[in-house]
C-alpha cells in the first residue's frame, strides 16, 4: 500500500512531528518495488476488471433471482448518460438485490467458491459480501438486502458459473 497525503500545514507537520515518528514514513525497499511492480502492471489490470465486470453485471441483470444490479458500466445504469459524460472506463465493483430473506443471501454468499467473503475491493480475487440494510435506509429508498462483490482476474465464465450455482439456492 502507497499513498499521498494532502492536508493543511499544522495536520501534516503533527503527522511529521509524532505519527511518522511512531509509525515511520517510508516505505523498506522491497515494498517499494513491489509498488512499482504493480503500477506497470495497472491499467491492464484494470482494463480486465472492467471487461470482466461488465459481463457479470450483464448476467446478474437477465437472472430471474436478482432482482436489480447496481453497476454504471451497465447498458441499463439509471444515470448512464452521466456516467458515459465525466467517466471513461468501469470496473469489477458491483451491487446486485437477490431474492429471498437473510438467511437464503448468507447461504449463497456461502456456496460462492471462486468469489471469497471479504470487502477489500480493488485486488486480483473475488470477493462478495452481504449487506443486510438498516431500516434507516430502507425508508429512504435503498434495498433490503444487497450483496456487493469485486470481479477479480478470474476466468469470468468460472465467475458466472460460480453466481450461477450458488444462486440455485436462492428463492424465484
Amino acid at each position: 500500500v502507497g499513498g499521498v497525503l494532502v492536508s493543511r500545514r499544522e495536520i501534516i507537520e503533527e503527522i511529521q512531528n509524532v505519527d511518522r515518528t511512531l509509525f515511520g514514513g517510508i516505505m523498506d525497499p522491497h515494498a517499494s518495488w513491489l509498488l512499482i511492480r504493480g503500477l506497470r502492471t495497472l491499467p491492464l489490470r484494470l482494463k480486465q476488471h472492467g471487461e470482466s465486470g461488465k459481463k457479470v453485471a450483464a448476467y446478474l441483470e437477465k437472472h430471474p433471482k436478482v432482482q436489480k444490479v447496481f453497476y454504471p458500466g451497465s447498458e441499463t445504469y439509471e444515470q448512464k448518460e452521466l456516467f458515459e459524460k465525466y467517466l471513461t472506463g468501469t470496473n469489477g465493483l458491483l451491487s446486485f438485490v437477490p431474492n429471498g430473506e437473510p438467511e437464503d443471501i448468507q447461504k449463497f454468499v456461502g456456496k460462492l467458491h471462486y468469489f471469497q467473503n471479504g470487502c477489500s475491493w480493488g485486488g486480483f480475487e473475488s470477493l462478495a459480501i452481504y449487506i443486510p440494510c438498516d431500516p434507516d435506509t430502507i425508508k429512504h429508498g435503498n434495498p433490503r438486502h444487497l450483496v456487493r462483490i469485486h470481479v477479480g482476474l478470474e476466468n469470468v465464465d468460472h465467475l458466472i458459473a460460480d453466481l450461477e450455482q450458488a444462486l440455485e439456492c436462492l428463492p424465484e
